[in-house]
């Protein structure tokens, strides 16, 4: 939902995320498909939901991020593309990994239910840590 463009270490952005989505409700997200940005990462594909996109960029106003343009870095803002990653050459796969996964995935992940939206989850990742862990979930504020 939001890269890591103005998530300062301090977290004085977490009461601002928390302001943020406490009027938000629940919705609904469901998958379209197998996606990939190049042959890099390999992704679900949300069907089209003006909630996420809504939820996205309340998260990326309330932060303020300070890069000169963190949408074109972290595709931000209007350069938003929903997805959820299954795998990325950067995190170790090779470009035949990323290629399996994908028939993988379009055999075994065409049909996945619908799922309700009610909080999100921020991961963190500290410096040299290989993996991020769990920070804390937030759930929306009108459910």
């Amino acid at each position: 939902m939001k890269s890591t463009g103005g998530l300062t270490e301090d977290k004085l952005w977490l009461p601002k995320i928390e302001s943020a989505i406490n009027g938000f409700s629940k919705f609904q997200i469901s998958f379209e498909g197998v996606g990939n940005f190049d042959e890099n990462v390999i992704f679900l594909k949300p069907a089209f939901s003006q909630e996420l996109i809504n939820l996205h960029k309340t998260l990326f106003s309330a932060v303020g991020p300070y890069y000169k343009d963190p949408a074109k870095k972290y595709f931000e803002n209007n350069e938003y593309h929903p997805h959820l990653t299954l795998g990325a050459i950067k995190w170790g796969l090779t470009k035949e990994d990323t290629l399996e996964m994908v028939e993988k995935a379009r055999r075994e992940l065409k049909n996945l239910p619908a799922f309700e939206v009610n909080s999100i989850r921020i991961y963190q990742k500290n410096d040299g840590a290989k993996s991020w862990h769990k920070v804390m979930d937030i759930k929306f504020g009108t459910n």
